[in-house]
């Protein structure tokens, strides 16, 4: 084979690798995005659900004089400094509902203990 033959191969082959591994490098960085992403949205709404269980919690121990909205309003009012202190944004919608969600969730488990 003359060199101009073996150059020619050459070129074909690349010319048949370079698609393949070019959509094997973006279907890789696509699947480590979207990896990257779940882990930020997931840790994210572990920090949301924690900080709804420490208002929750945090106003049933210290306000055990107020009733049940007022209890919940302080929840409510709490969870929104302490989250706009450390930089996440919610909002109202998204307080309220997840203040509910840690009020059920001990409501739940103060059941099961009983």
């Amino acid at each position: 084979m003359s060199g101009d033959t073996l150059t020619q191969i050459g070129l074909d082959i690349l010319a048949v690798l370079v698609p393949v591994l070019v959509t094997m490098g973006i279907a890789y960085l696509k699947k480590k995005l979207d990896t990257a992403t779940y882990e930020k949205i997931k840790t994210q709404l572990e920090t949301k659900n924690g900080l709804a269980w420490t208002a929750v919690t945090f106003v049933e121990q210290v306000y055990t004089e107020l009733s049940g909205e007022e209890k919940y309003a302080k929840a409510v009012e709490w969870l929104a400094t302490e989250a706009k202190t450390i930089g996440i944004d919610l909002t109202t919608n998204q307080i309220q509902g997840l203040v509910e969600s840690a009020v059920k969730l001990m409501n739940d488990s103060i059941k099961k203990a009983a």
